[in-house]
């Protein structure tokens, strides 16, 4: 029996650490090295894989551009949906231009940084620091027209374990040589839910910012925006095709229906509510006019 027993036991063990060094081989495909890589394979380690629904980690740590190390948890904390990019601060190409794209959108939605949503960057290149970060959250967020940018849109950077482990959980997949500062990766932005969920990706350089507006406020459980907005954006539905959002006819009936069979329930309430009191009224006046007699 003893023997049976320590068998399962020794069974479970290495099932768990098969599970273990399967996580995390997984994780470190986020990315790979170029010294690993002939030139023809480089392109097929560079991009991204969906994994809506799946939740990021909360636990892992990042360096604010202040110093002070916090996780993501002290950022994503169930009350405002969250833009996630992982560039590298000093590409002068497709990252610049994410970040461009973002300044335009952010002015150009009609959402509110801070109260509807929040900007999490991530550097994907563990020798920047937190210096760097501070002068590209300053520059980015002096550029857009819309007030209180800066207390919404966080710039970190981390260390590799942290931030691969992060490109691991979100399908972010690049290919770096950190001695020659050389990174070859995919461009596109994230949306979490407010509790960290992975709700959609938006790819390459430029964001439509009425679809990004109508994804935050799905994110966000319809919770975030105006009545209107939460109202048009649960009259929409993301259509892969196109990769846009689109107006879904039966939701809008649905909601003019509805709000016809409210109206009509109000006019008619109000008109008996109207006629019950000008009946009562008549009736008073009936009474006080009755004609005088001697007593």
């Amino acid at each position: 029996m003893g023997i049976v027993r320590s068998k399962s036991i020794t069974a479970i063990a290495l099932v768990g650490a098969g599970l273990v060094f399967w996580t995390a081989s997984k994780v470190c495909e986020a990315q790979i090295s170029f010294n690993k890589l002939s030139a023809a394979e480089i392109p097929s380690h560079i991009g991204f894989t969906q994994l809506v629904n799946h939740t990021v980690p909360l636990n892992l740590t990042f360096t604010r551009a202040n110093g002070t190390t916090v996780p993501l948890s002290h950022y994503v904390n169930g009350k405002v949906p969250s833009i996630l990019l992982m560039p590298f601060y000093k590409c002068k190409a497709g990252c610049t231009l994410e970040m461009h794209a973002l300044v335009n959108d952010i002015d150009s939605m009609h959402l509110k940084p801070g109260k509807d949503y929040q900007i999490l960057t991530v550097s994907i290149n563990p020798s920047e620091t937190p210096a760097l970060a501070t002068q590209l959250k300053t520059y980015y967020t002096e550029q857009t027209k819309t007030p209180d940018v800066a207390a919404a849109w966080h710039f970190f950077t981390g260390n590799e374990t942290n931030i691969v482990a992060l490109g691991g959980a979100v399908g972010y997949h690049w290919v770096q040589d950190l001695k020659n500062q050389a990174f070859n990766h995919p461009t596109g932005i994230i949306l979490l839910t407010p509790t960290g969920r992975i709700y959609r990706y938006f790819y390459g350089t430029d964001y439509n910012p009425k679809d990004l507006q109508i994804a935050l406020t799905k994110a966000g459980d319809n919770q975030t925006g105006t009545v209107v907005q939460q109202i048009l954006s649960y009259c929409c539905t993301w259509n892969p095709a196109t990769g846009h959002y689109g107006l879904v006819l039966y939701r809008l009936l649905w909601i003019a229906c509805s709000a016809t069979v409210v109206i009509i329930v109000l006019a008619v309430g109000t008109l008996l509510f109207l006629e019950r009191r000008f009946r009562r009224g008549r009736s008073i006046i009936d009474n006080n006019s009755g004609t005088p007699h001697a007593v």
